[in-house]
């Protein structure tokens, strides 16, 4: 079983909501940080320790966020920096929001399309976004397993929250992304690639997409959906590490692919299964999917480090910081508890990737 990342004091919550309602964080005392996250969030704007320091900030988790929330809404060089490790913490990082609102307020262009996307993924009830991709559904799950809501969408592979109670999705057999309102209504959509697999936006407007056809393309698209660049790579899906840093898995000879921002192959680890679906963890390892009934955490060099064995063939899976471990695969959603034992199972057909919204206290 994978065993819990992290575990969070109660009182830490308590705690939180009180330090993040400061707009500013003094992070000298005596001209020294006054602790190692301080430290961390003065070296976000030194390029030789920024990914060292984002992955820190990561695995800190929620003590994190106040100190993010203030780079934030300082407007600073590191800013973005900062509002992309409060995007990976997502529901973690609620006690940001007002913060994020306050900076939106005072934004403009890209920036404000940024904070409001991420905003969009932070506020709200913990919540699973699941693709049920053979049935042109999406489904909101409780954390009890219970489906809240649903609207229809064709062939999802994918789907996050947008501004608006609005939902965006991949929609793979019409090669789009699209945005719908809980009453299932399309509110616009954009054709991005064929057979579109993967989705992710840049900063600056830019995005990334995988598409099924031919060998399997990775491809970085400007706003207007103009090709900056394409390569085959034969990826199943992608993600975003900092600075633009891209990692993709294969579905021939099976690796993990790691990419600069112009699409240069920087490194590359073999796998030891095919590979479904696969999640950068805050430690620097990697879980994968495995479509024999496995989900493996891998260390950055592919070696092994736990396995579950689950029945049936997963296509995403993420560990909770209480070593719960949510799984969606080819019949279902299931989620297990730190033991390894079954706490609940939602048969929703055919579950592509997830997107989560997890509770602060988890």
């Amino acid at each position: 079983m994978l065993a819990p990342l992290f575990r969070i004091p109660p009182l830490l919550v308590l705690v939180l909501a009180a330090a993040t309602a400061q707009t500013r964080i003094s992070l000298a005392n005596g001209g020294a940080p006054r602790s190692p996250l301080q430290q961390r969030i003065i070296e976000l704007a030194m390029p030789d320790k920024q990914v060292a320091a984002m992955d820190a900030l990561w695995r800190g988790g929620p003590a994190a966020v106040p100190l993010l929330a203030a780079e934030v809404e300082r407007a600073g060089a590191s800013a973005m920096l900062a509002l992309a490790v409060l995007e990976r913490l997502g529901g973690e990082a609620v006690q940001a929001v007002p913060v994020l609102k306050r900076a939106a307020a005072n934004a403009k262009g890209p920036t404000l399309a940024r904070l409001l996307a991420v905003t969009a993924k932070l506020d709200g009830p913990p919540c699973i976004l699941v693709s049920r991709h053979n049935d042109n559904e999406i489904a909101q799950l409780d954390f009890d397993g219970k489906v809240i809501r649903s609207i229809k969408c064709n062939n999802p592979w994918g789907a996050w929250p947008m501004p608006g109670d609005h939902v965006g999705a991949v929609d793979f057999g019409g090669g789009k992304i699209a945005e719908f309102d809980w009453a299932g209504t399309e509110i616009k959509s954009t054709v991005v690639h064929p057979s579109l697999t993967a989705w992710r936006q840049l900063d600056n407007g830019d995005q990334l997409a995988t598409g099924w056809q031919k060998k399997g393309t990775l491809a970085r698209l400007a706003p207007d959906n103009t090709v900056v660049w394409e390569i085959e790579v034969a990826p199943i899906r992608i993600d975003l590490h900092w600075l633009e840093r891209t990692f993709a898995i294969t579905r021939e000879n099976p690796r993990i692919v790691s990419l600069d921002a112009d699409g240069k192959e920087l490194a590359t680890v073999p796998l030891p299964c095919l590979c479904h679906g696969f999640r950068m963890l805050p430690t620097g390892n990697f879980l994968v999917c495995d479509p024999k009934g496995r989900v493996l955490e891998l260390d950055p060099d592919g070696k092994q480090v736990r396995e579950v064995k689950i029945d049936g063939k997963p296509n995403d899976a993420l560990p909770l910081r209480d070593g719960r471990l949510l799984i969606a695969t080819e019949a279902n959603t299931v989620m297990l508890g730190a033991d390894g034992k079954e706490l609940w199972r939602a048969e929703l057909g055919y579950c592509g990737p997830m997107f989560v919204r997890v509770p602060l206290d988890r």
